[in-house]
């Protein structure tokens, strides 16, 4: 997503986990501006971002995992699986987190393991 996008993510982000677990419009703004690889969209036939994937990579799976990126981390953690509400229950999560991992596993060679938060 372009950083333009990031409000539109937040909004499916906001209404998909408690408040207490959804991620904040800053990391998003964070994750997008640093581990854009690892931020992808689903995107309807009208243009509308209906769901997102975002991760950021990590040396050790621990609290700060959180809230940094470290490009070169061995370890991806994925922070959101999020559908917008009027996609939901039609597989949509299921197909992107599919393909989200298998782009990783073929395109992140350095990535040792994948772990959903």
């Amino acid at each position: 997503p372009t950083a333009e996008e990031i409000p539109s993510c937040f909004a499916i982000e906001s209404s998909s986990y408690p408040a207490d677990e959804a991620a904040s419009l800053q990391s998003l703004q964070y994750r997008q501006a640093n581990a854009l690889p690892y931020f992808q969209c689903a995107i309807s036939n009208e243009d509308e971002i209906i769901g997102f994937v975002c991760s950021t990579r990590c040396h050790e799976f621990e609290e700060e995992s959180m809230t940094t990126h470290h490009p070169d981390g061995a370890f991806l953690a994925i922070h959101s699986v999020v559908v917008s509400h009027p996609y939901r229950r039609k597989g949509f999560a299921s197909t992107m987190l599919k393909y989200y991992v298998k782009h990783i596993e073929e395109e992140q060679s350095s990535i040792q393991s994948i772990v959903l938060l």
